[in-house]
């Protein structure tokens, strides 16, 4: 099944309230599941799910922009587009991340968004469900056993995979396979860049799928 077309502000705004009216809140708990099924809304549910043909299906334009230095991307609303601005000094993998980070920051300010979010809480929700819809979790421990002899070049394989930078594909394989990143200097521990104060993880029933939250 295809993505039906989506044009105007007006029609993806109703396309997403169809899904936003699902949820009683959205918050760390429940991201990863959160943006699966938004994958699932969106039919995209193989990887790799990239933003550049996913993002016009539902009418947002995108727009790579010489004058963002301080920003990867931002997003603006006229009165009957939604568009995306994002860098031209970037690389093409990390653009992608930075787009689903703003498809999240638009989901966040839609009505029928059911939480309100402090600004650096919704930021780092929008990392969480950009790594969480690039990389899901299933897909990435799929792909472990398949190239688990290759060990000294896993990173670039998954990273070329997924269509995501090296940086992102390390620090996801942290979270969902930190056995592959025991350190040999435990005094130098990792921080995740996808994580949240409290629980790292817990299972989230999402139909016949457990998630990684």
């Amino acid at each position: 099944m295809t993505l039906p077309v989506v044009k105007g502000a007006a029609q993806l705004d109703a396309f997403l309230g169809r899904f936003l009216r699902r949820y009683a809140f959205v918050n760390h708990l429940n991201i990863a599941c959160f943006a699966e099924a938004f994958a699932r809304h969106l039919r995209a549910q193989t990887v790799p799910r990239d933003p550049f043909s996913l993002l016009p299906m539902l009418g947002l334009q995108l727009h790579r922009s010489p004058q963002l230095f301080a920003s990867r991307a931002i997003w603006i609303k006229t009165n009957n587009t939604y568009a995306i601005h994002y860098s031209q000094y970037e690389n093409r993998s990390s653009i992608r991340f930075s787009l689903w980070h703003e498809a999240f920051e638009i989901l966040a300010e839609h009505p029928h968004f059911p939480s309100l979010l402090p600004p650096a809480e919704k930021e780092r929700l929008a990392d969480r469900f950009a790594a969480s819809l690039l990389m899901p979790d299933w897909a990435i421990r799929r792909e472990v056993k398949r190239f688990a002899t290759n060990g000294a070049g896993l990173v670039a394989v998954l990273a070329d995979c997924f269509g995501v930078s090296r940086t992102a594909m390390r620090r996801r394989l942290r979270e969902v396979a930190p056995h592959l990143y025991r350190r040999r200097n435990r005094s130098r521990p990792w921080t995740p860049l996808f994580s949240h104060k409290g629980k790292l993880s817990a299972p989230c029933k999402d139909g016949n799928r457990t998630c990684l939250i």
